[in-house]
């Protein structure tokens, strides 16, 4: 009994541990499966049973090529049909399972390592295949893989490291992370292969680690809201804008002219219209648009494009110390003009800056006269 204690207590001071040394490098278990309970090879999708939470994981899912036939294992997820003499083969027949990954907005995903545990009959496939792709492009290789065990008690393969992997690091809001598993070499088309419990009853047996951290690099979202859109609609923005950031890009370049309405009191980083495109917006209320600026300029109306803000709620437009912008459009605001200390604000030849509120320079109110409207023409540079 004594001896029985100190073995648990050891087991647990292992186990704390080696908890501490993975939050201390940063590179945990970020995502898992387990199979531990499931029948018939499982459901297809299968949602994820572990993830962190601010990763957003595509259920594991078997290709069309894949059959459930024949009588299936308890405690694994797989399928039968994977009686093909390469993985190209088995590609070209989508006998092949497949997850997804993407960071919720605001973070960055990195993955450094899969784990799996796996079980195939004799019949079953002895090889196989790991690849990746990135958004809708090529599917590349990551590594060939190996499944020797025919037991019935399953096998692990050896871990994969993924760090190498450039295109797997560092993976934005937005960019979706595709992963492909192809077995393939089965000697019968009935042959299988799962996803199986060999850690029962605790473990993941698909599991992949890696780090999901705070993401502090701007994002360009696009307006693609129809005519008349809620500037506060997530879905009017591409890629969604579900959580907005003071460092956000908005671009607006569909090229005609749209209304946006319910503009609220917001911060971004940079406001870029281009492509001949005419932009009104409304406001939610008395707010202010407030620009603070990023890499290169900040605040761009090009020749043939339009800003304009009407309706009955005024909408300032602030930019903020130091930031830079370049009008050579037409720029027609309901509100104050704010040019904050040490910005540039610079109005070409032949364009127009109408501001019907005050305009504010380094600190100055109504630098231009005592009218509360100002309409500014040819080149000035403050």
């Amino acid at each position: 009994m004594i001896l029985q204690i100190v073995n648990n207590m050891r087991r647990r001071i292992v186990i704390f541990f080696f908890s501490v040394i993975m939050a201390f490098s940063g590179k945990g278990q970020i995502m898992g499966w387990e199979p531990l309970g499931l029948t018939g090879y499982g459901p297809s999708p299968w949602p994820i049973t572990f993830a962190d939470l601010n990763l957003a994981v595509g259920g594991l899912t078997r290709g069309p090529g894949v059959t459930t036939t024949g009588s299936a294992a308890a405690n694994g997820w797989g399928g039968t049909g994977f009686f093909y003499a390469t993985a190209s083969a088995g590609i070209a027949a989508n006998a092949f399972v497949t997850f997804t990954i993407e960071a919720n907005n605001g973070y960055l995903v990195s993955l450094s390592a899969l784990d799996l545990n796996y079980r195939r009959s004799a019949s079953g496939p002895p090889s196989g295949l790991l690849q990746y792709q990135v958004d809708n492009g090529a599917f590349y290789d990551i590594c060939t893989l190996t499944f020797p065990s025919s037991t019935g008690s399953g096998g692990s393969i050896p871990q994969v490291i993924l760090t190498t992997f450039v295109a797997l690091q560092n993976v934005h809001h937005g960019t979706l992370i595709t992963i492909r598993i192809i077995p393939y070499g089965a000697s019968s088309s009935l042959g299988t292969w799962y996803v199986y419990n060999v850690t029962n009853p605790a473990g993941y047996d698909l599991k992949m680690n890696g780090t999901v951290t705070s993401d502090n690099s701007p994002v360009t979202y696009t307006w693609v809201g129809n005519d008349g859109g809620n500037w506060t609609t997530p879905a009017n923005w591409n890629p969604t804008r579900q959580v907005p950031a003071d460092n956000d890009i908005l671009l607006f370049n569909y090229g005609f002219s749209k209304t946006i309405q319910m503009v609220p009191g917001e911060t971004v980083g940079q406001v870029i219209i281009s492509a001949n495109t005419i932009v009104n917006l409304i406001a939610s209320g008395s707010n202010t648009l407030t620009i603070i600026g990023g890499v290169g300029d900040d605040f761009i109306v090009p020749s043939g494009s339009q800003l304009l803000v009407s309706g009955a709620n005024p909408l300032a437009v602030s930019c903020s110390p130091g930031i830079t912008s370049v009008i050579t459009g037409i720029l027609s605001i309901n509100g104050n003009l704010i040019i904050g200390t040490g910005s540039s604000f610079k109005v070409n030849p032949g364009s127009s800056v109408t501001v019907e509120g005050n305009i504010v320079i380094n600190g100055g109110t109504n630098q231009f006269g005592e009218k509360s409207a100002e309409t500014m023409h040819d080149y000035c540079n403050y």
